[in-house]
């Protein structure tokens, strides 16, 4: 199980240093010239994924994505999805990997279940698999209602998915634990976001969010690595 980090812009580097791949968010790519060439660097001994940015609530354009691709030629690229809409992220996810297959055809594609019911999300994962999506992406928890709701669909629905299963956040170390063996990649911002408050892992809070453009102190950076060794520890 590989896992790669997401930490504000100005700490992209440390993220990137602890973790076992590259997750980055499209929008910053576009706006934040550190960011960019932060990632630049480290793509070069590291495999990119590149995030459409849907889950900051900044999700870019189709075109823009593709440009990103042409740019970068990422391992992987997060297809535009609509968050709590199966039916437009199959739409938007069908034209891209369209676009995107008669350019790059090397890059994969990382199609996310996307609905407002668990009808609607089956259906969204039966869709991903048609169109020939290289990962399936469980979307964050509080779209499926909550930590154990997204855990009971991965759990009933996607353990003999023929995809490779991502997990799109976590919130705990417990949570993480639960997808032990059930999905190939994680990404998350989570050890930041608690050093960002103080907080030492293993303990658990809910309710907050990560400040993209509040950088850490030394305290801070040195708790993000605690709290990262605590994460690889549990993973083990």
């Amino acid at each position: 199980m590989k896992i790669a980090f997401e930490a504000p812009v100005k700490d992209t580097e440390l993220a990137l240093e602890l973790g076992d791949y590259i997750f980055a968010i499209a929008p910053f790519l576009l706006t934040e010239q550190e960011y960019e060439g932060t990632v630049k660097s480290f793509s070069e001994k590291k495999e990119l994924y590149i995030d459409n940015g849907a889950y900051e609530n900044n999700l870019i354009s189709g075109h823009a994505l593709l440009g990103l691709c042409w740019k970068f030629r990422p391992k992987l690229v997060v297809a535009p999805d609509v968050i709590g809409d199966a039916k437009e992220t199959i739409e938007l996810t069908k034209v891209f990997l369209k676009r995107l297959r008669e350019r790059l055809e090397l890059v994969e594609v990382m199609g996310v279940i996307q609905g407002e019911d668990e009808g609607e999300k089956m259906w969204c994962l039966t869709e991903l698999l048609k169109l020939g999506v290289n990962r399936i992406g469980l979307g964050q928890a509080a779209f499926f209602g909550n930590m154990t709701d997204r855990f009971t669909f991965a759990r009933t629905h996607c353990v003999n998915c023929p995809a490779p299963l991502h997990l799109l956040g976590a919130k705990s170390v417990s949570e993480l634990m639960l997808y032990k063996g059930l999905v190939d990649t994680i990404d998350s911002s989570f050890p930041f976001k608690y050093a960002q408050q103080g907080i030492e892992l293993p303990a658990f809070r809910g309710g907050m969010t990560l400040d993209w453009h509040k950088p850490l102190g030394k305290s801070q950076r040195d708790l993000v690595v605690k709290n990262v060794e605590v994460i690889r520890d549990a993973l083990r």
